[in-house]
C-alpha cells in the first residue's frame, strides 16, 4: 500500500477584520481522506470553533505582538466532502489571521499514531527545533513543517532550505504567505515523503533575515491494515442405492443420588435356650 501523499491545500489571505476564518474545501476531497487545518493568528487569540476538527497543537512566537499557529486534523465524511467551505470561529475580531486547509489521501486515521513537535526561537536566521520518531508501518511516512515568523523591523523575510538532520528527503513548498496588511508576518507550509522510520533529528529552516519565529513538524504514517483470506469447501458424496449403513449413537447418563447418613440403633434381641436333644 502506498505511503500518503499531499493531494491538495487551500489557503486564505491575511485579515484583519471579523472574527472567523472561512477556508474552501480542498479539491477532490472524498471521505476517508485526512484534512490538516492550519489557523495562524496575533494577540493571542483562541479557537472557539473549530469546525469539527481536533487540535493537533499550536506555537506561539514568544515575542510581544506574537503569532501564534494552530493546528487540527479531521477524516472526511460525507458531510465534508459534501460542503463548500469551512468556517473556524476565533474568540474574537480585529486580529491578523489566516487559515489553511490540506487534503492527504490513504492516511492512517488513528491519531495517536501521528507524531508532532514543535517550539520558537527568538531573533535567529536559522531555527533548529527538535523533531519526530514517525510510527513504523512499513511503508513510508509524510512528513509536514509550518513555519510562522514575524520580523520587529517590519518586513517579512522569506523562508527556504526546509530539512531534518538525519535522512533529509526532497522538500516541496506549498505556500508561503507573507502579510499584505501592513504587518511583519509570514506563514509557510511544506511537505515531504520519507520512507525511513528512524528520528528525524532537528527540523529546519533558513530565513533571508534574522526573525523571531515558531516551527511545527507533523508525521503521519500510513494505515496498518492486517488481510485475513478465508475459504469453505463443501463436498457432496453420492452412494449406490444397495449401501447399508451403520448409525453410531453415544447416550450419557447421569444420576444424581441424595444420601443420609446411616443411623443405627441397638435393637432388643431374643435369648433362647438350647439344650441337647436325644437323636434316634
Amino acid at each position: 500500500m502506498a505511503a500518503p501523499t499531499l493531494e491538495s491545500t487551500q489557503t486564505t489571505t491575511w485579515a484583519t477584520s471579523g472574527s472567523t476564518v472561512v477556508i474552501t474545501k480542498p479539491t477532490s476531497l472524498a471521505v476517508g481522506d485526512l484534512m490538516i487545518c492550519r489557523i495562524v493568528t496575533s494577540d493571542g487569540l483562541t479557537i472557539s470553533n473549530f469546525a469539527g476538527f481536533t487540535s493537533i497543537g499550536s506555537q506561539i512566537t514568544g515575542s510581544p505582538g506574537a503569532y501564534e499557529s494552530f493546528l487540527g486534523y479531521k477524516i472526511a465524511d460525507s458531510g465534508d466532502v459534501a460542503a463548500s467551505t469551512f468556517t473556524i470561529t476565533l474568540s474574537n475580531s480585529g486580529s491578523i489571521k489566516m487559515g489553511s486547509i490540506s487534503r492527504i489521501s490513504n492516511p492512517d486515521t488513528l491519531a495517536t499514531n501521528y507524531k508532532y513537535s514543535s517550539n520558537s526561537a527568538a531573533n535567529t536566521i536559522s531555527p533548529s527545533f527538535t523533531g519526530v520518531t514517525p510510527t513504523n508501518h512499513a511503508d513510508g511516512n509524510l512528513i509536514m513543517q509550518f513555519w510562522t515568523t514575524e520580523d520587529g523591523s517590519g518586513g517579512s523575510p522569506t523562508i527556504g532550505s526546509y530539512s531534518v538532520a538525519t535522512s533529509n528527503p526532497s522538500w516541496t513548498e506549498v505556500y508561503e504567505l507573507s502579510s499584505t496588511v501592513g504587518n511583519d508576518v509570514s506563514a509557510s507550509m511544506a511537505w515531504a515523503a520519507r520512507p525511513e522510520f528512524t528520528a528525524t533529528g532537528n527540523f529546519s529552516v533558513t530565513f533571508s533575515a534574522s526573525a523571531d519565529s515558531a516551527g511545527q513538524i507533523l508525521a503521519i504514517t500510513i494505515p496498518w491494515t492486517i488481510n485475513v483470506t478465508e475459504s469453505t469447501t463443501l463436498s457432496e458424496l453420492y452412494a449406490p442405492l444397495n449401501m447399508s449403513s451403520t448409525i453410531s449413537e453415544s447416550i450419557s447418563l447421569l444420576e444424581v443420588w441424595d444420601t443420609e447418613q446411616q443411623k443405627w440403633v441397638n435393637q432388643t434381641k431374643n435369648i433362647g435356650t438350647w439344650t441337647n436333644q436325644d437323636k434316634s
